[in-house]
């Protein structure tokens, strides 16, 4: 089966992002704790879920088997430094963005490069005023690692206890039906409201290929190997020329 195409144009801010330790004030869409709505703003839509604290919960929904209560404390956001914004395309510019975003350090600090590189991952990072909720997307870091993780184990017995009965709840996804302006074939395609829902639906597809990600052992980098992915299933690095340097130094250092 092809690999779905997802349409995807996202922002970030010309001047950067800064971290603020104080939670900013939030103007909440007028519905009561429990409901949920959508909101439309020409093309673009969210699904907002308020918390009895009145914040707003991310698009993607993780079961409690993959929540860690050590981030929850913290009391930082991420805020753009005034700016313009900058239009592009992060999953036709970085195909395997999941990967960079898997290995961000579960920080403050690593959060914000992050933005600092890509923009941010809601659209609440979109606001200035409302900034991104940065406890919550370390435990979607540590998330996505734990299921990288596991899944390259051979029985993958910790996989469904991860992803309980419900797994990861990715929140609005719009599926159409075009026509491919290059082919003029019909091609499904699929259009996702932030950058988070992204980047674990290219995770989805990356494991659902048949493929496995792994960590390459010269660099540590994570890369996908078996079918269509150009490297063995058992392959143990990123690519040739690490082998080549792995083994080098390990000849050298037993010299």
């Amino acid at each position: 089966m092809p690999e779905l195409h997802i349409e995807f144009e996202w922002w970030r801010c010309s001047n950067g992002y800064r971290l603020v330790a104080e939670k900013p004030p939030i103007r909440l869409p007028q519905i009561k704790w429990g409901e949920s709505t959508t909101i439309y703003a020409g093309q673009h839509f969210k699904d907002y879920s308020i918390s009895p604290n009145g914040d707003i919960i991310l698009n993607v929904k993780l079961p409690e088997t993959l929540l860690n209560n050590s981030s929850r404390n913290l009391q930082e956001r991420i805020v753009c430094q005034r700016g313009a914004r900058i239009s592009y395309r992060p999953l036709e510019t970085f195909p395997t963005l999941f990967r960079q975003f898997a290995t961000a350090e579960p920080t403050s600090r690593g959060i914000l490069d992050f933005i600092n590189s890509f923009g941010p991952l809601t659209r609440d990072g979109l606001d200035e005023k409302r900034g991104e909720n940065v406890s919550a997307l370390i435990e979607q870091v540590k998330a996505m690692r734990q299921v990288i993780n596991v899944y390259p184990r051979e029985d993958k017995p910790d996989l469904p206890r991860l992803l309980g009965t419900n797994g990861i709840e990715l929140g609005s996804i719009k599926t159409s039906l075009i026509s491919d302006p290059v082919t003029r074939m019909p091609r499904l395609q699929l259009s996702v409201v932030d950058l988070l829902t992204a980047l674990w639906l290219q995770l989805g597809q990356a494991l659902s290929s048949g493929a496995t990600i792994r960590r390459c052992e010269h660099c540590g980098l994570l890369f996908e190997a078996g079918p269509g992915t150009g490297r063995r299933l058992d392959a143990k690095f990123c690519r040739d020329e690490h082998r080549v340097a792995f083994n080098s130094l390990k000849r050298s250092q037993g010299r």
